[in-house]
């Protein structure tokens, strides 16, 4: 069966071997692709939060500069809908939730567009879903762009706490 995407790597934290405060994804993009998708599935954590990413740079130094926009439509169970958004942050923010129970583990899909190209801005589109605690779930669509013209080789997913386990996927996308 013929498909578009190609395997880069895989990163698994087993809910039995710890935590990390941040997923850290060095060295994933290249010249060889264009686009990147990537999955997260089984996000797990020791307290509720929202999931927020940055770029890392050809120098493999984390970009937290105010060099990030983004918009993301929060869409809920158990309430109105929330809007996040910020033309100038220092990250990409509100991509998806994750609770901390047992059973509120998170997930999300993203496309990365142009990151190893110098001379564009990288640009992300992707959706998540949560679980807040006893309300109800959360669904995510999400936009981003970092707003200056560098090469980009990896990325980090971060949160307000430490990830209890994870599953974390990347595809160059053919």
């Amino acid at each position: 069966m013929a498909t578009n995407l190609e395997f880069i790597k895989e990163v698994v934290l087993d809910a039995s071997g710890g935590s990390d405060t941040k997923i850290v994804l060095q060295n994933i993009f290249s010249e060889r692709y264009k686009n990147y998708f990537i999955t997260m599935t089984k996000i797990g954590s020791n307290i509720d939060y929202y999931v927020w990413s940055r770029l890392i740079d050809a120098s493999d130094n984390e970009i937290t500069g105010s060099e990030y926009a983004y918009a993301s439509e929060q869409l809920k169970s158990y309430g109105a809908e929330y809007e996040g958004k910020s033309t100038g942050t220092t990250n990409w923010n509100f991509m998806s939730y994750v609770g901390s129970g047992d059973e509120d583990s998170g997930g999300m899909s993203l496309y990365i567009h142009n990151p190893y190209d110098a001379n564009s801005y990288t640009f992300a589109t992707g959706e998540g879903v949560g679980y807040y605690g006893t309300s109800g779930h959360l669904g995510y669509k999400f936009i981003g762009v970092h707003k200056v013209e560098e090469r980009i080789t990896g990325i980090t997913f971060n949160g307000a706490s430490d990830y209890s386990e994870f599953i974390v996927k990347v595809y160059g996308i053919k």
